[in-house]
């Protein structure tokens, strides 16, 4: 709920439809590349139904990777970022 409020709040006016599926469709784009990210990252330290061996491994990598998205957001919303200062 608050992805959409926040897509809502980014939507100029006189084109908030095509904005806001816009931005919907990328926040699903996203969604289904981290799917897939998972699961290669889940073959690649040998996740299965029965080994687990890698799954410490999986948490520490999936709890660190969202925070690479942070300077891309200081860098696409600047200006957004200042006036709530």
């Amino acid at each position: 709920m608050p992805v959409m409020i926040l897509a809502c709040e980014m939507c100029p006016m006189k084109v908030e439809a095509t904005f806001y599926s816009f931005i919907m469709a990328i926040i699903n784009l996203g969604y289904l590349i981290s799917y897939d990210v998972g699961g290669l990252l889940m073959d690649a330290l040998g996740i299965t139904a029965t080994n687990y061996s890698g799954l410490s491994t999986l948490v520490i990598i999936t709890s660190i990777f969202p925070l690479f998205s942070l300077p891309i957001v200081w860098c696409i919303l600047p200006s957004q970022l200042k006036m709530k200062e």
